[in-house]
């Protein structure tokens, strides 16, 4: 098999679950979202409008969460201005890339640690996603609309800097650290086992 048929086939794998979660997630309300994404979103819209939520005892000062991962919350509010404040849509847009980039850099560490074993990596890379129940009701892996919180989002970009140290780029210890050190705005509580795996 080619490389071509190779990444006709992972790409085509991958396009196809991330369109059966988006078209599984049309239409649906906010009942549909986790606590995570009810606090996320609720924060987007005090940004969008400073009238909103007055006398909340959280929500009224937007001082109150603007520490709280602005990579994620700055980036849905761009993608929600494109879906004209529709921020299901946002959110199960952002789900769609994120699926592909999950299954695509989750491959693409299986495939260089696994030494080129397309067919192992891609079920690898497929497995994965599966959400796994960790202590203290954390998850991990990349499931339907609910599932997607900027941790999940950090759980698709944290191969890239692992990837980066089986290159053949002049300094690419350096360029890995860089990477990682990016990737932990996405979630830095996740961050701290990804810099302890790292080292």
């Amino acid at each position: 098999m080619t490389k071509k048929q190779q990444f006709a086939i992972l790409l085509a794998v991958n396009v196809f679950i991330a369109l059966a979660f988006f078209l599984n997630n049309l239409g649906v309300g906010p009942s549909a979202f986790s606590s995570d994404q009810h606090n996320i979103v609720a924060m987007c819209l005090k940004l969008d409008n400073p009238n909103l939520f007055q006398k909340d005892v959280f929500l009224d000062d937007v001082a109150n969460f603007r520490y709280y991962i602005p990579f994620f919350i700055q980036t849905l509010r761009g993608i929600a201005w494109i879906t004209g404040g529709d921020y299901i849509l946002a959110l199960n847009l952002w789900n769609t890339f994120t699926h592909v980039l999950f299954g695509l850099t989750w491959f693409l560490l299986g495939f260089y640690v696994l030494k080129r074993r397309f067919w192992i990596a891609l079920f690898l890379s497929i497995l994965i996603r599966g959400v796994v129940w960790l202590p203290g009701y954390e998850f991990w892996g990349i499931s339907d609309l609910w599932a997607f919180t900027p941790r999940t989002f950090f759980a698709a970009l944290l191969p890239i800097p692992f990837i980066l140290l089986f290159t053949q780029w002049k300094h690419k210890l350096l360029w890995a650290n860089l990477c990682l050190g990016l990737i932990l705005n996405w979630h830095p509580i996740s961050g701290i086992g990804a810099i302890l795996l790292f080292y």
